[in-house]
């Protein structure tokens, strides 16, 4: 991910998404600890984008928060992540 990061900025792409919604785990019991592995490496990512970008650019990032199919996730989901993400 961090190569592929270097890359697409080096290129000019400046709006890069995380997609780590696949490693949420809904047999745990708790929304944090569903969450938990998804946020932490979406948090690693984005410290490390944030540590590539040019000067004077501001590096557009979007993530996924639920597991993959089902339902819509719920507030307290994004709620957790956000917070989790900030906290990392």
């Amino acid at each position: 991910m961090r190569d592929l990061s270097k890359e697409a900025v080096a290129a000019g792409f400046f709006n890069i998404d995380i997609d780590t919604s696949t490693l949420v785990d809904i047999s745990k019991p708790t929304i944090p600890e569903q969450q938990r592995l998804n946020t932490e490496l979406s948090a690693m990512f984005t410290h490390n984008i944030r540590s590539i970008e040019p000067a004077g650019v501001v590096i557009s990032i979007g993530g996924e928060i639920g597991e993959v199919g089902g339902k819509n996730r719920q507030k307290k989901s994004f709620e957790v992540t956000s917070m989790d993400i900030k906290h990392n």
